[in-house]
């Protein structure tokens, strides 16, 4: 009876210690699954459970042997579970990042296509406004050099009035002239008459009645003297005459006369 009596004592001393052990490896396990769950915001409502399994079952493991090796296999799969979160979150922690890192990509991109755009708008836009404005200054100047061809057009036009109003006034002035001789011829005598005529024929006209030059009597006038307005010289005499050979005056200016 004693041994039989010390075997069992060992017997329950190494089942205290097995269960001991059991007990510290489960609290181990779920200790460190409840500061997972407790760091990624999960609840799971088992460990509680497996607790107060673990701790139920110290008083009493040698009665219910079947329990704690249920709780052993709920532990290993407990902790398993622990493992393929971890993996899984750890994906898809790494997917998430992944996402970001290539939409950051793709916005970069695209921002980059965008900025190319418009910087080319902004260049044409300038362009189109440096062109913009050198077409109107080039209008302005057309406006300005118009109005100046406008004013020398009315200009000469009203100069050219005034020389042919003062050449009409000359031709008359010549013709009231010529009347004039002509009534002076008739009044004298044959002979004188004669001679009178045959010398204005030789200074003035020709015998088919054309005008003379008054300086050199062989060509017809085509200067106009300024300011006296006297239509008697030709082209030749006027570059050596100085002096209106009508009215003795100084000219200051001629103008070259096409009659026909």
């Amino acid at each position: 009876m004693a041994v039989e009596a010390q075997h069992m004592s060992v017997e329950a001393q190494h089942l205290r210690l097995f269960k001991a052990a059991t007990a510290t490896s489960a609290r181990e396990c779920i200790d460190k699954q409840s500061m997972y769950k407790a760091h990624m915001g999960l609840v799971d409502y088992a460990d509680d459970y497996a607790l107060s399994c673990v701790t139920m079952s110290n008083g009493g493991m040698s009665r219910k042997r079947p329990r704690d090796v249920i709780d052993v296999n709920r532990q290993s799969m407990l902790e398993d579970d622990c493992l393929v979160a971890q993996h899984v979150e750890r994906m898809r922690a790494e997917m998430m990042e992944g996402k970001m890192r290539f939409a950051r990509q793709v916005i970069s991109l695209v921002d980059e296509r965008v900025s190319k755009r418009v910087r080319a708008k902004d260049e044409e836009i300038e362009q189109m406004r440096k062109l913009n404005f050198a077409l109107e200054e080039k209008m302005k100047t057309l406006a300005t050099e118009n109005q100046v061809w406008q004013y020398l057009a009315q200009t000469n036009e009203a100069a050219a009035n005034a020389l042919r109003a003062n050449l009409q006034h000359v031709l008359a002035q010549q013709q009231e002239q010529r009347v004039l001789g002509d009534d002076a011829e008739s009044c004298c005598g044959d002979n004188f008459g004669e001679a009178c005529s045959t010398t204005r024929r030789t200074t003035t006209e020709d015998d088919g009645g054309r005008r003379l030059c008054r300086s050199c009597s062989a060509h017809e006038p085509s200067v106009l003297l300024l300011p006296c307005h006297h239509l008697c010289l030709c082209a030749t005499c006027a570059r050596t005459t100085d002096v209106c050979p009508i009215c003795r005056s100084c000219r200051t200016g001629s103008l070259n006369v096409n009659l026909f």
